[in-house]
């Protein structure tokens, strides 16, 4: 070994002693913090006042590691309750055999130089770890029911459900769903309010147009969907954000410089009706509404703008009169080709009110707190912990601390005033009680971003369901048994978002296709691995069953539904039924005591090498 490796060596071994020395003090901020919110002994104002200086010093660990130190590009779980899921692989089927393949000869003679070691079995041990349960075949024997999806896989040691399930229970924990899809533009956002279901996107050329897809779901047509609506919004860029109300039919997109909104309960025959244009300079942060929709709120980086909805200006009966001053067309600076003048020409209403409060600023999600009222729930910008705050008094109430990365969302659940679930951009979902501030389950699932997280409360009992980006996968959780028990297939897609219809017992997952460039091309497909059909006996002659063979060869080897992604997280036969989406996709899980298994999705159209998929433009 020269210099250099001993070098090299040192510098590892440092590097790993920081490492964990950051792990342990991240993990003694948040015991001390649980142990002294356990104390009675502590007033209310001195257990806020130390808790704010806990996450402040979170926050100021989690910076230098990131920005500084650059030890972790996800930082383990540290916040104490955590359960970590042991089904998930760290790369997945496709990325985890084409590491053994390249490394498979090294790591035999590695292990084969121990001579107490049995090459086979450890070689057998590191390809479980890497690939975790998606490289095991599916089992029919592991469906707890004969309605059971077959595309959804159950874990080995999942909770029982106890005989007094009621229908809409045993119908969720046991998978039994009917699966629908509808092709979809880049998914960004999904929302449900009322009878309407909304999916933010991006489209057009190279994905630089805001897209705005409506479902009327008491309206379903035979693909299960409701009566659908695409509506290419007049903003210059691609929304970020969006609000609903059911109340007044209307959906609010945002793209960090102006708001528009349109209704969506219009008359038979005419197209979702553009409402209100807001001009939200300086306020591009997320959208909520207060007091019943009566007021539009939006966060930005000095204050809170707030919008009288019931007496803004509007676009008129036909949707197309100007709001505040008219711009001069070529004076418009958006990526978006604009030759079909779908670019709104209004700079919008102001905002009816300002505020410059802090507490307020620079808010980049937020939720409504579970309780309702006046607080709510959320993350700042360049701040990893959670704050719950007053918007009355304009004032920080409570922080929480626990998260080793940003926020990606933030829910709630109607039936449960404490409680909200987080998602974050290190593959940690957390439930937290707003009485704690500190996590009471913290789920290490893999080591990716997950950008969306739920908890609902179905048939009495409650559940986590999240989405994977790497792992590709709806993941469902029973929080009351803080054990997981099942994934959903997405077809190789990855979650962008969820929304839950209690009424209609349905989850909806807006899904993006990552082996779709922006300009339509597929890559990175190979031949799906596939049995191949059996042969017949032939006849007398020997000619039409052969032929009969060729043909199904043919079909097998080589169709444009049959391909796979090279680095897909589930193999072939990770459930019971082919899927891949190769596009990017809205998929409707209707779960149902007598669900129809058959009803479930074809795999998209692909191809080997450069080929244009058929996205929704």
């Amino acid at each position: 070994m020269d210099v250099d490796d001993d070098r090299d060596e040192d510098e590892g071994k440092e590097d790993r002693d920081v490492s964990g020395a950051i792990e342990r003090s991240l993990a003694e901020i948040c015991l001390a913090v649980r142990e002294a919110s356990a104390d009675d002994a502590l007033s209310a104002a001195d257990l806020h006042s130390l808790v704010e200086k806990a996450a402040e010093k979170e926050n100021e660990i989690v910076t230098a590691d990131y920005n500084e130190a650059d030890l972790h590009d996800f930082i383990p779980a540290y916040c104490g309750n955590n359960v970590t899921d042991g089904s998930v692989g760290l790369l997945g089927a496709g990325k985890s055999t084409q590491t053994m393949q390249l490394f498979q000869k090294v790591i035999l003679q590695i292990f084969a130089a121990n001579a107490n070691a049995d090459a086979a079995q450890k070689l057998a041990v590191l390809k479980a770890e890497l690939g975790g349960t998606s490289i095991t075949p599916y089992d029919p024997s592991s469906k707890p029911s004969a309605n059971t999806t077959p595309l959804a896989r159950f874990v080995s040691n999942r909770p029982e459900i106890p005989e007094s399930a009621s229908p809409a229970l045993r119908a969720f924990a046991e998978a039994r769903c009917e699966i629908m899809l509808d092709n979809l533009t880049v998914p960004i956002n999904v929302q449900l309010a009322g009878n309407m279901l909304a999916v933010q996107g991006a489209g057009g050329w190279k994905n630089r147009d805001p897209m705005l897809h409506l479902y009327l779901l008491d309206d379903p047509e035979d693909d299960g969907f409701g009566t659908f609506e695409s509506v290419e919004v007049g903003l210059d860029d691609v929304a970020r954000h969006m609000e609903m109300d059911a109340s007044r039919s209307l959906v609010y997109v945002s793209d960090g410089s102006r708001i528009k909104s349109y209704r969506w309960n219009v008359t038979e025959g005419r197209n979702a009706l553009a409402v209100h244009t807001l001009n939200a300079s300086g306020f591009k942060g997320p959208l909520a509404l207060r007091d019943n929709g009566a007021k539009l709120i939006a966060s930005g980086s000095s204050g809170l703008a707030v919008w009288d909805v019931d007496t803004l200006p509007t676009h008129g009966t036909k949707g197309n009169k100007i709001v505040g001053k008219k711009r001069r067309a070529d004076y418009i600076d958006s990526w978006r080709d604009n030759d079909d003048n779908n670019i709104e020409l209004s700079t919008g209403a102001p905002p009816t009110q300002r505020s410059s409060a802090s507490a307020l600023s620079k808010i980049k999600q937020w939720a409504m707190s579970p309780g309702g009222g006046n607080e709510m729930i959320v993350t700042y910008d360049e701040q990893y912990f959670v704050s719950r705050v007053d918007l009355q008094t304009e004032q920080i109430v409570g922080r929480y601390i626990g998260h080793g990365a940003h926020v990606a969302s933030i829910r709630t659940s109607q039936e449960d005033p404490h409680a909200f679930v987080t998602a974050a951009n290190d593959g940690i979902v957390r439930l937290y009680d707003v009485r704690q501030p500190v996590p009471v389950l913290a789920i290490e699932h893999s080591t990716e971003f997950i950008n969306d997280a739920l908890f609902e409360h179905i048939g009495g009992q409650p559940f986590i369901i999240f989405g994977g980006t790497q792992t590709q996968q709806v993941k469902v959780w029973d929080a009351r048994a803080k054990l997981p028990l099942y994934e959903l297939s997405t077809g190789n897609n990855e979650v962008n978002g969820l929304a839950w219809d209690a009424q209609r017992q349905t989850l909806y997952a807006a899904t993006e296709c990552e082996h779709v460039d922006r300009m339509g091309r597929h890559h990175g497909y190979r031949r799906a691995k596939l049995p191949k059909p059996p042969r017949h006996s032939r006849d007398d002659d020997g000619d039409d069953d052969m032929e009969e063979d060729e043909e199904d060869e043919d079909d097998w080897d080589g169709d444009g539904e049959n391909n796979w992604p090279e680095q897909a997280y589930h193999s072939e036969t990770s459930f019971g039924h082919l899927l891949d989406s190769a596009e990017h996709r809205l998929y409707r899980y209707a779960f149902k005591t007598d669900a129809d298994i058959d009803l479930r999705p074809a795999s998209g159209y692909s191809a080997i090498g450069d080929s244009y998929a058929q996205i929704m433009c």
